[in-house]
């Protein structure tokens, strides 16, 4: 079973899978892959 070492590491694992699911999300919404840059989108996502 996975374990954190602190809430520090627990914070940032779940902020990723957060951010990885947004992107997922808008994607899908999207529906278009072509042209999608993960490095622009993470931008545009911490940007906002």
């Amino acid at each position: 079973s996975a374990s954190f070492q602190s809430i520090r590491t627990v914070s940032a694992t779940l902020s990723g899978v957060e951010i990885v699911h947004a992107i997922r999300k808008r994607t899908r919404r999207e529906l278009s892959l072509i042209g999608f840059s993960v490095v622009d989108e993470l931008e545009a996502l911490l940007a906002a």
